[in-house]
């Protein structure tokens, strides 16, 4: 659960489809806040009850912790769980992919596009498109056409059109950022001196 390389395992899962895995088997850390011998407040697993034998801190590897604030392994998770994928196919062409099996993703999402380099947005705009459960298409974006001398990259924003059990209207349920094209900037090491 600490989402280190959970992509891989969504990568398995697509070229394999009989394949189960980046699965979340703890959301949150099994922790008890307890009051230390100093008088100060702290959280305890594995072995601080005197337990033996006991897993450690096996227990503490959710996607939040004891009271429910996220780890930066819930953005992971919500990224790689992400219900449309995006690919650069170049020309200013993006294929968008639909991985909902049962949804029509332009009925519940609007997307937005930004590009940017080192000087912030350079050029945003909304994306209309028509993306039928399990399939693909194809968005030409102008903006995107350029050739970029410095390093650059478009963001895809995907947001919900509408409240449901799981959003408000308006929440980012996923992005994509992809490199657009230009020179990235030259890795200088450090020295001793």
């Amino acid at each position: 659960n600490g989402c280190g390389a959970m992509h891989k395992y969504l990568a398995l899962e697509e070229q394999y489809p009989q394949y189960a895995g980046a699965c979340v088997w703890d959301y949150v850390d099994q922790a008890l806040w307890v009051t230390a011998p100093n008088g100060k407040k702290r959280l305890a697993y594995g072995g601080d009850f005197g337990d033996f034998p006991h897993d450690g801190n096996f227990c503490v590897d959710g996607l939040c912790y004891p009271d429910r604030t996220p780890h930066t392994g819930l953005k992971e998770a919500k990224q790689v769980y992400r219900p449309i994928r995006i690919e650069n196919i170049g020309n200013g062409e993006f294929k968008f992919k639909n991985i909902l099996k049962f949804a029509d993703a332009s009925d519940l999402f609007n997307c937005r596009f930004e590009i940017t380099d080192f000087r912030g947005i350079v050029a945003n705009g909304s994306v209309d498109f028509e993306l039928l459960a399990d399939s693909e298409c194809i968005v030409k974006i102008a903006d995107a056409m350029d050739t970029f001398e410095n390093e650059t990259y478009i963001r895809f924003v995907f947001t919900a059109k509408a409240d449901t059990l799981y959003w408000k209207k308006g929440f980012e349920v996923c992005f994509d950022q992809l490199l657009l094209g230009g020179n990235k900037p030259e890795f200088v090491p450090c020295t001793d001196g």
